[in-house]
């Protein structure tokens, strides 16, 4: 083994060293790893540094440490992990071995390498990630590893904590699996088996739901989405529910003149030009933004910031999310058996794009129970959405609800389903993007998709 250099600032620069093949714990499927090197940092639970193969090629690793009392531990995870990643598709973070570190009396555990912890994330507008589509992909992408997890008998019992995520390029995976189900005093359980994959279900939305950083790193939550095609939104993939296929009305209307009043007023976003809400437009002339408001009128509109009352503007206050809150809660549903309950929430609503969250008024239509369904939503749960037919409106949903073939009774909480369902089917793209009518939807009728969702 190789001799330390000098501590330059805390942190030592350490020489090549060998592994020892008879006591260390090595994983050679990219090819047999002969050395390593990383700079020791006291400070950090992990190191960077590099690893060589014998046939001379070299890599970038990480190295995390674990203290000589934790030997059990460090030996369990690379375990763990090690037989995770011979699977096909179960994406976590890959070991790489598992050495005693006897200049310092710690464990180290080589992985291949990632950019950061979770944890470590800042807040920084550069770190911020341009796309709803990247916080709805992870985590679905992340509910997906967690049942991979499950699915070989194993879980984590540790996916509360950030410092259990890492970031490799634009992707989260998970790290440090460290126990399994023959740890069970009774494995054979099922009853057991089941509240331990719940735990770690409702441990990951704990992080979720506690970890402030990942929700700045999307810009407040709401940054731009995706704009799909009538083609690419004509199907919901992942979309769980004993609702059948559905096919899109070819009925069309005449829009002229729509978009003659549609404007930005006073250098602010306007949702129905494709701008996102709440958003002050840097490439216009500062302006006053109270304009001709009175004070009655000053408020916040679902949750979103109002500079007017001193909020930061185009922020999303994080107390007030009812689409994400409706998330958070349907981790605790209990109605579901374990891999549709995954699904459920895999396709939730607040992780499907503007398109999809539109598309799905037209399936609950052409697929329910018309009766069945109306007596549901006349019911005390969603006696809010009564007199849903309110006077502000964006224009292109007034003239939807106008038109001289509509019966739309505002008393009908299942007629304003057909209402939405029309505006999907009806929307010109050039007057009313699908974007524009989501967050018209969240504005008008907060919560109304996700409360829909948890009862079908």
């Amino acid at each position: 083994m190789g001799k330390q250099q000098a501590s330059v600032d805390g942190i030592q620069k350490e020489h090549q060293h060998k592994l020892n093949p008879d006591k260390d714990l090595v994983v050679n499927k990219d090819g047999i790893i002969i050395q390593y090197e990383f700079n020791y940092d006291s400070s950090h639970i992990y190191s960077s540094g590099k690893i060589y193969f014998k046939d001379g090629k070299e890599r970038e690793a990480r190295f995390f440490k674990f203290e000589k009392s934790e030997e059990d531990l460090a030996k369990k995870i690379f375990t763990l992990t090690s037989k995770l990643v011979n699977y096909e598709g179960v994406d976590v973070l890959k070991p790489h071995f598992l050495t005693y570190y006897e200049p310092q009396n710690i464990w180290i555990l080589c992985t291949e390498k990632f950019d950061h912890l979770l944890s470590e994330i800042k807040m920084d507008v550069e770190d911020r990630v341009d796309g709803d589509s990247w916080w709805q992909e992870s985590i679905r992408d992340l509910l997906q590893m967690i049942k991979d997890i499950h699915s070989h008998m194993l879980f984590h019992n540790g996916l509360n904590q950030t410092d259990n995520y890492v970031v490799v390029s634009d992707t989260i995976k998970i790290i440090n699996v460290q126990s399994n189900f023959e740890d069970l005093e009774n494995p054979e359980n099922l009853s057991n088996i089941h509240v331990l994959r719940m735990n770690d279900l409702k441990a990951f939305r704990n992080m979720l739901k506690e970890n402030e950083a990942f929700w700045e790193l999307t810009g407040f939550g709401f940054v731009g989405t995706p704009k799909l095609s009538e083609l690419e939104a004509g199907a919901i993939p992942g979309w769980v529910t004993p609702l059948g296929s559905c096919s899109v009305s070819s009925q069309k209307q005449n829009r002229a003149g729509w978009n003659s009043e549609v404007k930005r007023v006073e250098g602010w976003s306007n949702p129905m030009m494709g701008d996102h809400p709440g958003k002050l437009l840097r490439e216009l002339p500062e302006t006053n933004p109270c304009g001709s408001l009175g004070n009655s009128e000053v408020k916040r509109v679902e949750g979103w910031s109002n500079p007017m009352m001193g909020d930061h503007p185009g922020k999303l206050l994080r107390d007030s999310w009812p689409e994400r809150d409706a998330f958070f809660d349907f981790f605790d549903n209990k109605e579901f058996t374990y891999p549709l309950f995954v699904e459920r929430l895999a396709s939730h609503p607040f992780l499907l794009t503007a398109a999809e969250r539109m598309k799905c008024f037209d399936k609950i239509w052409y697929s329910a129970n018309e009766s069945k369904f109306k007596r549901i939503l006349d019911g005390r749960a969603f006696h809010k959405y009564r007199k849903w037919n309110r006077k502000d409106m964006v224009r292109e949903f007034q003239e939807v609800y106008n038109c001289s073939y509509s019966t739309y009774d505002g008393e009908s909480v299942w007629d304003l389903v057909v209402f939405l369902k029309d505006i999907y089917v009806h929307h010109n793209p050039r007057d009313l993007t699908l974007e524009a009518a989501d967050a018209e939807v969240k504005r008008l009728y907060p919560n109304f998709l996700e409360k829909i969702y948890a009862i079908i």
